[in-house]
């Protein structure tokens, strides 16, 4: 049955929805971002005590920061 007083006609959820694709797409890339933010943070730890060069250690730091603030945002936009 459907409602007479709601204003958005488009189904809440559904196989073709829209919603539903805007979901999957949130999912893809912040599973994404958690596996870079993984890497990321593993090669600064291992670069960090290891005898790499000096600048190795910073760039990972800074992919790991990135991808911090960017699940951040993430979150903040998508949140219900």
């Amino acid at each position: 049955m459907t409602d007479p007083y709601r204003l958005d006609r488009t189904p809440a959820s559904g196989p073709g929805g829209r919603r539903n694709d805007r979901r999957g797409d949130g999912r893809m890339l912040r599973a994404l971002l958690w596996a870079v933010l993984i890497i990321s943070a593993v090669g600064n730890a291992v670069t960090s005590f290891g005898g790499f060069p000096l600048l190795v250690a910073p760039a990972f730091g800074l992919v790991t920061v990135a991808c911090i603030m960017l699940l951040v945002v993430h979150h903040v936009r998508h949140r219900r």
